[in-house]
């Protein structure tokens, strides 16, 4: 398979024509002529006749597919095409993806094959839902393995604006959109935070997608080696170390920031009007004060309860509150999962037993904070240049690591039920949310490339520790009145 395809930046080049040569280099390579009946290259290419021709006759007429007509003894003569040497000199300027995921992308193109074999079994009217479901254009087969060559390990892409998409798909913004959309729908992209762009204040992130690799349409559930699922909280609106590790690092930062105003506000509130109070209202005002601060105590430490320690927040709190108020949270959050992510992935045995210890950033993981949080770090719209040792920078790794390691930590409780060995499976961890009856839950995936000796586990389920992280009743008519 000739990879550099996915990267291949021709504005001309559509998605169906594109998906035809990246099939095309897998079944024979590029340099290679296919010579055949029309019908017998359809099929050999994974393509139906309705998707392939219109491909084809662009491909020839632009000049990207040299064809002839070859003389194969009595009968019709066969149709022989070959790639032109000039689009093939340029794609050689294309460097390759340093993509982990190829084995996945070479299960898609097999998927195509098969669906496309098994749809020239049954008349389109006898195909079931399953089998319509499926049925993917050429246009959203070439996408998810776009999306595919671009993501780092477990299958999260980062980075890739709408722009750069258009160039490496062909696509035009509303198809992208379209075939984006249609991907969510399969379930294959798991979760989509959108990103921000914020020129007024010279902010930017990019989107983060979340690929399901144990999709039917990749690797399947025979990948799947274990999931966790962690039980629902008891009270509504309460978050654990996994839903609340952006919000609880706010919370600090906001209790912080505004420690000094609403501890004046607190005596201002509980002071003696000036008159004489009898001896029941001053001890009401001492009461009063007790439950604001024992309010306000208790929220702190709840979410001190999901963090790493406060010398991990408190640095950064200014870029926290800056970057809250300007309704970054989702897509921050959405990043932190992901350095989680490929900490519990590529570094299982360099973050193995640093859960109460401080732990010395791992390099490739600080550049790529550094590089996501490059238009972050910029005040009025200043750019500075990308810089590991920025507190948010910082703050953001000690947010991911912690979860990294909390989430191995359970990782090896269910492990231990059963004789297996992540270190030794080479697996790789993906993390989802779902719904159920209304109930949110979250779930801790690990997947293994096909292989033998593999234990496969059941799913494990855990309790874990809920917390409030909302504002407490007692103090909000009293930020209300002191205009916290």
């Amino acid at each position: 398979m000739d990879t550099r395809l996915l990267c291949h930046t021709d504005p001309d080049l559509g998605p169906e024509a594109r998906w035809l040569l990246l099939q095309w280099s897998r079944v024979t390579g590029l340099d290679q002529a296919l010579t055949c009946p029309l019908q017998d290259l359809y099929c050999l290419l994974g393509i139906t006749t309705r998707q392939a021709k219109p491909a084809l006759e662009w491909l020839k007429r632009h000049g990207y597919l040299i064809y002839e007509s070859v003389r194969h003894g009595r009968g019709r003569p066969l149709s022989s095409h070959r790639i032109a040497l000039g689009f093939r000199n340029r794609l050689d300027e294309t460097p390759p993806p340093d993509t982990p995921h190829q084995p996945v992308i070479e299960a898609l193109c097999s998927h195509a094959m098969v669906c496309r074999a098994s749809t020239q079994e049954k008349a389109s009217n006898l195909m079931t839902g399953a089998d319509r479901a499926k049925k993917l254009a050429p246009a959203t087969y070439w996408l998810l393995a776009v999306l595919l060559a671009h993501a780092e390990t477990p299958g999260i892409v980062r980075g890739l604006s709408y722009g750069h998409l258009q160039a490496v798909t062909g696509m035009t913004r509303e198809r992208l959109k379209s075939q984006l959309s249609k991907l969510k729908k399969l379930g294959v992209i798991a979760r989509h935070q959108p990103g921000m762009l914020l020129s007024k204040e010279g902010v930017r992130m990019r989107s983060v997608y979340f690929i399901d690799l144990t999709h039917s349409l990749l690797l399947g559930d025979a990948s799947l080696g274990l999931t966790v699922t962690y039980l629902p909280a008891r009270r509504p609106g309460d978050s654990n170390f996994i839903s609340g590790i952006y919000e609880a690092a706010f919370v600090v930062s906001y209790l912080a920031e505004n420690f000094d105003t609403m501890h004046k506000n607190i005596k201002k509130a509980c002071a003696p009007k000036g008159g004489a109070e009898s001896l029941e209202e001053l001890k009401r005002l001492v009461s009063l004060e007790a439950r604001y601060s024992s309010a306000y105590q208790e929220l702190r430490m709840n979410a001190m309860s999901l963090l790493p320690s406060g010398k991990a927040v408190l640095p950064a709190k200014a870029d926290l509150l800056r970057a809250d108020k300007l309704g970054m949270g989702p897509i921050l959050k959405a990043h932190i999962y992901s350095y989680a992510m490929m900490l519990l992935s590529n570094y299982w045995r360099d973050i193995e037993g640093s859960r109460r210890k401080p732990s010395s950033p791992i390099d490739s993981v600080m550049e790529a904070i550094s590089y996501d949080l490059y238009y972050v770090l910029g005040v009025e719209g200043e750019n500075v240049e990308p810089h590991s040792n920025s507190s948010l920078c910082r703050c953001v790794y000690d947010l991911s690591h912690h979860l990294a390691v909390q989430l191995q930590h359970d990782l090896r409780v269910a492990e231990h039920q059963k004789d297996s060995d992540f270190r030794l499976a080479d697996a790789v961890f993906s993390i989802c949310c779902f719904s159920n009856e209304g109930e949110e839950r979250w779930q801790i995936k690990s997947r293994f490339l096909p292989s033998d000796g593999v234990f496969r586990l059941h799913t494990q389920l855990l309790a874990g520790e809920w917390v409030d992280l909302s504002l407490p009743e007692e103090l909000k008519l009293l930020v209300k009145e002191g205009g916290v």
